[in-house]
Order: C-alpha cells, then structure tokens, then sequence
C-alpha cells in the first residue's frame, strides 16, 4: 500500500485494495490533520462529503454544494461553519461535532484525506474534485505565502517549490506533494463504479460551470428550477466568490491569513505554461508517466473535456 504523510496502517496493510465498497485502511497523523478524528463522528444517511487534494476546488465545490442542500445562493453563516473540515487539528473536535450536530440542513463535511483514509458510508454521497497537477502546485504555493504559519517557510522561487513538491514525500500537508495528490487519485477512481461517489474536474468546473450545478443537484437528489440553478452558477462564479471572500474564505476573520481575499488568487487552468521551464515540466512528465497510466494523466491534468 503506498502510503504519504505519517500514516500507519490499522491492520497491517492485510486489506485487499479490491473491495465491494471502500474500506478505511490507513490513519492519517501529521501537521493540523488527524484522522483519528472520525472516530467519533456519526454521519447522516443524507450527508455530503467534499473530498478533494488541496488547492483543486475545495471551497469551489463547497460553496456550491452548500448553496444546493440549502436551496438559495444565499446561505447563512460562513462555508467553514456551514461546512466544517472534520479532520483539521483546528478547531477543537467537540466544537465542530457539536456545530454538525446542531445543524438542521443537509450537512455538507470536508476533507483532504484519501478515501482509504475516511469512513464510507453507503447511503452518503462522496464528491471528489481534481485539477492539473501543476495548477495545484503552484496555487499551493501562492497558498503558502499568505497563509501566516507557513509564509516564511514558503519558498518565493517557483521552481524551487516545485521541484521541491515533485520530490517530497510529504512533510507538509498543506503542500500536499505529487505523489500524494496522485495517491488520493488512485483512491477514488478504484471506486468511481459506484453511484454515490463522482470525480469532478476543475477544468469542466472552469468550462460549464453551471452544468456542473446541474449535475451536482442530480447527484445530491435536490429539485431546484432552473432559476435556482442559475443564481447558484453565478454566485459560485470566481468572480462573486472573491467578491464576498470573507464569507467563503477557511477560517475567515480568525487572523490565519496576510490577506483573506488573495486566498482567491487566480483561480485559472494553464497558470504553469508562464511560469516553469521545459526541464522542469519534462521532470513532471516522467514522474507523472510512472505513476499513472496515460488516460488517467490526460484526466488529471485536463479533465474530461479541456484540451490542452
């Protein structure tokens, strides 16, 4: 079993990979994540689960899902109460259970952890959300900067980060590296057979956003009109999300970032083509092509529609 970060296996690594249904086989400790967390949660026949890497649509995909449960693009509170990050060290556990459990709408949860790394219930609903490798890189690093506990550790090279993120092993979650990224792939896509879980890419996201609301709503079972759908669209638009960032923002007005709206940085596909030189790109192709087969790179790094 391939494993990132400080994980350990809960027994033994003598689980098949090959399952009916996904099994949570490996525990997750380091940095603000600890998936020893879920323990002692208990989920909801009807809940959302937002399952993504870092820095490839997860407050994106948040946003629209809670807009969707909720029926308005005008939801109350903000994306982290509505839609807490379970397994973050932060805030302290009984406070985000609590906050769930008093929560009388359908409860949308988030989390960074490979599926072998969560819980899986049947009856819930799992989304995963990917993006070009190289975008997330380089958003992680933009990520990095303005996040105050690790912007004096963040190289301001992008090379270097890169590089960096290429051979790591996975000393910082936030910078979740590329085999770690391409571990939470694998994860998902063994299990994308199952009518439950949807793999989501940020390109399509990009493309048709609003077919994407669309497909989202069929997915979560909700009936809006189409009305309801378009106002959703637009407000999950980049632009409206930077707009109201202090709404949508992780840990808004808790003092986490240099500057809250640049957590919207630029929220584009193709940022890298600018930015990294063909040698290290090359480096990324050979990595990437003994990792995964070449349909499923084509797919990570472009989704299911985007050329490239």
């Amino acid at each position: 079993m391939i494993q990132f970060f400080a994980g350990k296996a809960l027994d033994d690594g003598a689980v098949a990979m090959m399952t009916k249904h996904p099994r949570r086989t490996t525990q997750y400790i380091m940095g603000i994540v600890d998936t020893s967390r879920w323990d002692q949660f208990s989920h909801r026949p009807d809940d959302v689960f937002v399952c993504t890497p870092p820095k490839c649509g997860t407050t994106w995909t948040q946003a629209i899902c809670a807009m969707l449960v909720q029926g308005t693009p005008d939801f109350e509170g903000s994306l982290t109460e509505v839609s807490p990050w379970l397994d973050c060290v932060h805030p302290p556990l009984e406070e985000v259970l609590s906050g769930l459990e008093a929560q009388t709408h359908r409860r949308v949860i988030k989390t960074h952890t490979p599926l072998d790394g969560i819980p899986f219930f049947p009856e819930c609903t799992y989304i995963a959300v990917y993006r070009d490798p190289r975008d997330a890189c380089l958003s992680g690093q933009s990520h990095g900067q303005n996040l105050l506990m690790t912007r004096e550790n963040t190289t301001q090279d992008p090379e270097e980060f890169f590089l960096n993120w290429i051979r790591t092993d996975g000393k910082d979650f936030e910078e979740m590296p590329l085999q770690g990224l391409v571990h939470h792939f694998r994860t998902f896509h063994e299990f994308k057979h199952l009518d439950q879980l949807v793999l989501i890419h940020y390109a399509d996201m990009l493309r048709d956003l609003r077919e994407i609301v669309s497909r989202l709503a069929k997915l979560l079972k909700v009936d809006h009109d189409g009305d309801v759908l378009d106002a959703i669209a637009h407000a999950a638009s980049f632009a409206s999300m930077k707009s109201a960032y202090s709404k949508f923002v992780p840990a808004g007005g808790r003092g986490a970032w240099e500057e809250e709206s640049r957590f919207f940085n630029k929220g584009s596909q193709g940022q890298w083509k600018d930015t990294l030189s063909r040698d290290v790109l090359e480096r990324y192709d050979e990595v990437m092509r003994a990792a995964l087969p070449e349909t499923d790179v084509a797919w990570l790094q472009y989704g299911e529609t985007a050329s490239a």
